[in-house]
């Protein structure tokens, strides 16, 4: 998932996704006005993107459902309100340089951003 400024995501993360080709189905969305995408006059709030990334999904043929998503930069935001709406469809996130870099809790079947030291005193030893 890119954010601002990727001018096109399929060639600029393509590093990083060849090295996840062989085991996984990949999907690359490019939003409207990135890459290889028409520039697009509708809203882009987050409801508008986030429906246009699962359609897009569909009309690829994606069949997988249960999606890991990389979001980087804004799509942090995004990812996070995917996770929200959608929780049965989300299967883990890997934050690249993600706006959402304080970490990720769920609570109350709601996914939350939490404090990093929250995160991690689980796995502090004394």
């Amino acid at each position: 998932m890119s954010g601002a400024g990727t001018c096109s995501p399929t060639l600029d993360f393509k590093t990083l996704y060849s090295l996840f080709e062989k085991d996984y189905q990949i999907a690359v969305v490019e939003k409207a006005g990135y890459g290889f995408s028409d520039i697009s006059d509708i809203s882009r709030d987050i409801d508008t993107i986030l429906f246009e990334t699962r359609e897009s999904l569909n009309q690829a043929g994606v069949t997988n459902h249960k999606y890991i998503l990389f979001p980087h930069s804004m799509s942090g935001i995004e990812a996070l309100y995917w996770a929200n709406k959608y929780p049965d469809e989300i299967k883990g996130n890997c934050w690249i340089g993600s706006i959402c870099t304080f970490g990720i809790s769920k609570h109350s079947n709601k996914y939350v951003l939490v404090k990093c030291s929250e995160v991690w005193s689980g796995y502090r030893t004394h």
